[in-house]
């Protein structure tokens, strides 16, 4: 069955119903995946992605929920403390804001089907003056009862290799058990270092790593980078449940090498925390290796799977 598309709160949305899971997306504004809600035996509803009731959708890419795509750099810029800035190959000084342009911006939907939706980034006047290549961004989303599978793919139509650096914002729903609270999940990122992004000047300042698992509840675990990853697989579960969410991401070594995940929320009381894998660090421009580059002609592909384990669903 074909999506269902219409109009949800001013916003062009599309809708899919993939056996127990309701997927909501807006493709037209940024490709951005709203709604990621699970049927449960019981006759109730478990909302897997958060996605507020009330919603300023007058600032669409500012909500907090769903998955915002982030491109072509995730996090906050610099240069020389000035925030919101980068400078290319040629040292030249452009504007970037934190996330970049892709959450902000519309996207050209080039496929609808059953299951998923393939879509081309449309850059605007300031994507082009921040990020001045010539290229080919598509966005493609499928979507299965218990997992959905994200593509972001990059094709250098330049006669320069391009860097770039995506990530994702997930957000999501915690607690999913009612009477539970913060300090009853817990994550598992395998790494080796982390680091905290200095607002002033955009510089990583070393942290002491956690432990492989670490409750969502600890207090230094918001705002936190972890690199050196020992693997390709991230998990959030509620403590003592067989059941979890299992985010994976590209197995090349040499990508894990440059990646990180990050971990954080707004305040301790939000309906929500976010793992977001991304392809570097912020700020990875100004370290000639952190970046990954795409040579003239060439593509690259950042995948990314989010899937539901579950030990019965009844």
């Amino acid at each position: 069955m074909n999506p269902t598309s219409f109009t949800y709160q001013d916003k062009p949305v599309q809708k899919w119903q993939i056996g127990r899971s309701t997927f909501l997306a807006s493709v037209e504004n940024g490709a951005r995946l709203m709604f990621w809600n699970l049927d449960l035996p019981d006759g109730t509803s478990r909302p897997m992605l958060y996605w507020p009731e009330e919603a300023n959708y007058s600032r669409f890419s500012k909500i907090r929920g769903g998955n915002p795509l982030l491109f072509p750099f995730a996090g906050a810029s610099y240069v020389n403390g000035e925030v919101n800035f980068w400078e290319d190959q040629r040292q030249l000084k452009r504007p970037m804001p934190q996330h970049g342009f892709l959450r902000q911006g519309k996207c050209e939907i080039l496929d609808l089907h059953e299951s998923g939706f393939r879509a081309r980034f449309l850059p605007d006047e300031a994507a082009k003056e921040g990020y001045p290549f010539q290229y080919e961004l598509l966005i493609t989303y499928r979507f299965s009862e218990l997992a959905f599978f994200v593509d972001l793919t990059l094709k250098n139509d330049d006669r320069e290799p391009i860097p770039w650096a995506a990530g994702h914002h997930f957000y999501f729903a915690v607690p999913w058990t009612e009477g539970k609270s913060r300090s009853d999940y817990e994550v598992l990122i395998p790494h080796r270092r982390a680091f905290r992004q200095n607002t002033k000047d955009g510089d990583l300042e070393a942290l002491k790593p956690l432990g492989k698992v670490t409750a969502l509840d600890h207090p230094e675990l918001g705002n936190r980078i972890h690199t050196g990853l020992r693997g390709n697989e991230f998990i959030l579960r509620e403590k003592g449940d067989d059941g979890h969410l299992l985010i994976r991401t590209n197995e090349n070594k040499k990508f894990l090498e440059k990646m990180a995940c990050l971990t954080w929320s707004e305040s301790e009381e939000s309906p929500y925390y976010c793992v977001e894998p991304w392809m570097a660090p912020p700020n990875s421009w100004t370290d000639p290796e952190g970046l990954h580059w795409v040579e003239p002609g060439k593509s690259q592909n950042f995948f990314t799977e989010v899937r539901l384990v579950p030990p019965d669903l009844g």
